[in-house]
């Protein structure tokens, strides 16, 4: 096990010292040429660019959404339990207008 575990590093060892030669030269090109390297990826230009093709109103909405549960960690499941609450909710006026139909059909055939 001790044996592979060296193999694996030295293996990973001699990529990362690629790695560190290739960034190397990128970032002395870089400034050569007097451009800024942007190595993180920023969500707001992401979602900018996709928002782009949507109408006004709808990205008003994606942003005010970003904007109100920015801090929320369970943003992504935010919708699903919206949509799951919704459906319960129909779901119970649904069994109580059933019941009350019952209930209708039962005294009226009482009354008959």
């Amino acid at each position: 096990m001790k044996e592979m575990s060296a193999r694996v590093k030295e293996t990973f060892l001699a990529h990362l010292k690629r790695y560190e030669e290739e960034a190397e030269r990128i970032e002395e090109g870089a400034k050569f040429w007097g451009i800024t390297i942007q190595t993180g990826v920023r969500m707001e230009r992401v979602l900018s660019e996709f928002y782009k093709p949507f109408p006004a109103w709808a990205r008003w909405m994606a942003h005010r959404h970003l904007r109100r549960n920015s801090g929320d960690p369970q943003i992504k499941y935010l919708l699903l339990i919206k949509t799951i609450n919704a459906q319960g909710m129909f779901a119970l006026i649904q069994i109580v207008l059933f019941l009350a139909f019952l209930g209708s059909t039962f005294i009226f055939a009482a009354g008959a």
